[in-house]
């Protein structure tokens, strides 16, 4: 495709977020966009008018934004690159800390509002493995335990048993979720090269929802994630044994902190395999799926046999949430639209215009007969689609998509950079724009609470 025509779309995709952006602005400032679900699930109340100081603060950090995002793109060196983007994310997210409606140590040690720390302080290393389908009853005052894989609980513990600060905590879990930059650098790197690589970093690294929701306990899941999706595009690019191992492990260790990541990864690997890999023979495409699956079994196997089994947390986690459905099931399905939203906002502006306008030309070309399932930027929107529509209609995160699906964030800010490498100064317009959109949200919305 020639630079006229990828320079023509980038000015569309320009247009297109800055539509966006003053209809958000707009919304936030007549207090008439919501994030949430008013149907059963709660509305984060606002929590201050968009008043002109704000405006000029998300300014302000757009254009710090900017002229920081410039001085990334100028650094060759991979290594220092990645630690100034953690650095940078780090940053962004302490400066705005002190903005949260409430004391981030008492965010942390809120039952309510976090649960882990308090959980993993109440809790034995035995019980959190030997016990992992019984967290509702060890833990009732921890809501947010009772549907949690072990993983989270697991990572509280080690924290708290360095020191039980709760700073000391907040901090942690800022620091886990930004070292995803690293593995979002590799999986991006490997699917599209350096340049969408070194934007796709940039982009995660100032994504609005990982700042909306902190001292949470989900923002670690893109982490885990993001090891994940590196590992795959690795064993998809080059089949290998040792390449294979490493992704049942990876897939083993992203179950033990989320099982709803591995939908998307397994129809990810899937359409990869059947319109971009064409491994052609059938037994090259059994080899490629036997060794990861027989290297999960092992991790699995090897668990069970140290007292832990996923599959119990797994059917207990399934368990809690099938009774509240039944309480409320179409409520979960009117959902549809608030998660959608939410998602693709809490991603970033620039991220669901450039979702949005992919997701429209895909459709577009349906309808003329000309669709085409080949390409990686079609496998990460056919995935992304598909296993966003199945986690909606199975309500397995009620209204709180934003915060729950943060990992799915990971490949639709990597398809947003491909969009973006044609010209460095996209990127450097979508992070400004990510600041101004993080800024005036962050201070006009509480999205945590005790």
């Amino acid at each position: 495709m020639n630079g006229t025509t990828e320079t023509l779309k980038s000015r569309y995709l320009v247009w297109i977020t800055l539509l966006l952006t003053l209809l958000y602005a707009a919304g936030l400032h007549f207090q008439k966009l919501f994030f949430g679900a008013p149907k059963g699930g709660g509305i984060y109340p606002y929590i201050s008018p968009m008043t002109m100081t704000i405006v000029m603060a998300g300014v302000i950090a757009a254009a710090a934004v900017y002229y920081l995002s410039k001085f990334l793109l100028k650094i060759e060196n991979e290594k220092w690159f990645l630690a100034a983007a953690i650095l940078t994310g780090m940053a962004v997210q302490a400066l705005l800390a002190w903005k949260l409606t409430f004391p981030m140590g008492e965010l942390v040690k809120s039952a309510g509002g976090n649960s882990f720390y308090g959980g993993a302080l109440a809790i034995s290393w035995n019980d959190i493995f030997a016990r992992c389908a019984q967290y509702r009853d060890l833990l009732p005052q921890f809501p947010h335990t009772h549907t949690a894989m072990a993983g989270h609980l697991v990572t509280a513990k080690l924290l708290t048993g360095i020191s039980t600060d709760t700073i000391f905590f907040a901090i942690a879990l800022l620091l886990l979720s930004n070292l995803a930059i690293i593995p979002v650098y590799y999986f991006t790197n490997r699917l599209y090269g350096r340049t969408a690589a070194v934007f796709a970093a940039i982009l995660y690294a100032l994504m609005p929802a990982r700042s909306f929701f902190i001292p949470m306990m989900d923002i670690i899941t893109p982490l885990f994630f993001a090891i994940a999706l590196w590992a795959c595009a690795a064993y998809l690019e080059k089949q290998g044994i040792l390449r294979g191992i490493v992704f049942g492990a990876a897939v083993y260790l992203l179950m033990f902190f989320d099982p709803m990541p591995v939908l998307f990864l397994l129809l990810f690997t899937i359409w990869m395999m059947l319109f971009e890999r064409k491994s052609g023979k059938l037994g090259s495409a059994i080899k490629f799926i036997v060794i990861p699956v027989v290297s999960f079994a092992a991790v699995y196997a090897a668990a069970v046999a140290a007292g832990y089994d996923m599959g119990k947390n797994l059917l207990a986690i399934y368990g809690d949430i099938s009774s509240r459905m039944a309480d409320t099931p179409l409520i979960y399905i009117s959902r549809l639209g608030n998660n959608t939203k939410d998602f693709l906002l809490g991603c970033g502006l620039p991220a669901a215009a450039a979702m949005a306008a992919f997701s429209f030309k895909a459709v577009r070309d349906v309808a003329s007969g000309i669709f085409s399932p080949v390409g990686k930027d079609m496998a990460i929107a056919g995935a992304f689609w598909l296993s966003f529509i199945i986690m909606l209609l199975s309500g397995l995160a009620g209204a709180e998509g934003m915060r729950e699906w943060l990992f799915l964030a990971i490949p639709v800010l990597a398809m947003t950079a491909r969009r973006a490498e044609a010209d460095y100064r996209l990127c450097l317009f979508f992070a400004a724009l990510m600041a101004f959109q993080t800024v005036i949200t962050f201070s006009s919305i509480g999205f945590v609470t005790l």
